[in-house]
This record gives C-alpha cells, sequence and structure tokens, in this order.
C-alpha cells in the first residue's frame, strides 16, 4: 500500500476536500436511474469515507 506524509494542513484540506467530493457523489448517486453507475458511485463513497476516517484518526 502506498504511504505519503501529509502536514496536519495538507491532511485538514485533503480531508475537507475528500468530505466535499464525497457529498457529490452521493448526490449523483441519488439521481442517477442506472444500476451501475449506483453500484460504482456507492463503492466510491464507502472508499472515500474509509479514507476520510483515517485521516481524522491520524489527527
Amino acid at each position: 500500500m502506498p504511504n505519503i506524509d501529509l502536514s496536519e494542513k495538507e491532511a485538514a484540506i485533503l480531508t475537507d476536500e475528500l468530505e466535499s467530493c464525497l457529498e457529490d457523489l452521493k448526490t449523483e448517486r441519488v439521481r442517477t436511474d442506472k444500476r451501475d453507475l449506483h453500484a460504482q458511485f456507492l463503492e466510491r463513497e464507502n472508499v472515500l469515507s474509509g479514507v476520510i476516517t483515517r485521516l481524522k484518526a491520524q489527527r
């Protein structure tokens, strides 16, 4: 697994941006009628949520 060292400021900004992206994904998932896209958006949401959780735990 790749690792990256981030400063506190970098981690905070990255977390904010990922949370914004997560909200956008949720909106797109709700708006789509296509099952395959729905599943892809849900998978991405889960991945982003995990990354956000790990970033917050590092603070």
